[in-house]
C-alpha cells in the first residue's frame, strides 16, 4: 500500500489535468477513474513488480505492458519488469504523453487500443494452436497412428505448417488407404 501512495503522489499533477480520481486503493490495487476510462495499476509483491491496465468505463481492462507501448503506441517506455522509480517516473511519462487522447476520453483511440489487444491475443491463440497441433501431429506419427494424423492435419490450416508436414500428411493418407 505504501509503494502505491508513492506512485499516487507522483503522477497526482496528471491526475488532476484529465479528472481521475482515485476510486480504489487496496492492498495492492490502486483504481483511477475519468468520466470515460479507467487505470489500474496492481503492485505484485511476489515478484516485486507493477502493471498497468486500462479501459473504458465499465469495459475490459487492457494490460499496458512494455509490448503494448512499443507496437500500439509507438513508445520506448518501459512499464513492465522495471523498479518502483522507473515504473512511477515512465507512467508520468506516458500519462503526459502517449497516454493522452486516451485519457481525454477519444472514442476512436479506445477503439483502436481494443482492436490491437484482440488482434494480439488471436495471434497469440493461433500459434499455441499451431504449437499444439504440430505436438500431435508429431505424437501421431511417431506413433503411426497415421488415421489420428490425417484427421488432426485435416483441422489445422495446412499452409502454416513446414513443407515436411504436408509431405508426411500425403504418406498419412496413402497409409490409411492400404
Amino acid at each position: 500500500m505504501e509503494s502505491l501512495n508513492h506512485i499516487l503522489e507522483r503522477i497526482a499533477p496528471a491526475l488532476a489535468a484529465y479528472q481521475l480520481r482515485v476510486a480504489e486503493c487496496t492492498g495492492y490495487v490502486l483504481q483511477l477513474q475519468a468520466p470515460a476510462i479507467v487505470l489500474r495499476i496492481v503492485y505484485h509483491p511476489l515478484e516485486y513488480s507493477y502493471s498497468l491496465s486500462l479501459g473504458g468505463t465499465g469495459q475490459r481492462q487492457i494490460a499496458i505492458d512494455n509490448d503494448t507501448l512499443r507496437d500500439f503506441f509507438h513508445s520506448p517506455l518501459a512499464l513492465s519488469q522495471v523498479s518502483r522509480t522507473v515504473f512511477t517516473d515512465n507512467l508520468l511519462l506516458f500519462l503526459q504523453g502517449e497516454a493522452r487522447l486516451l485519457l481525454d476520453g477519444d472514442p476512436a483511440r479506445l477503439a483502436a487500443l481494443e482492436r490491437f489487444d484482440l488482434d494480439r491475443s488471436r495471434t497469440y491463440t493461433a500459434a499455441l494452436l499451431l504449437r499444439q497441433n504440430k505436438a500431435a501431429l508429431d505424437q501421431a506419427w511417431a506413433e503411426q497412428d497415421y488415421a489420428r494424423f490425417t484427421s488432426i492435419a485435416a483441422e489445422t490450416d495446412m499452409s502454416s505448417l513446414p513443407a515436411s508436414y504436408v509431405l508426411k500428411y500425403k504418406i498419412a493418407q496413402t497409409k490409411n488407404k492400404s
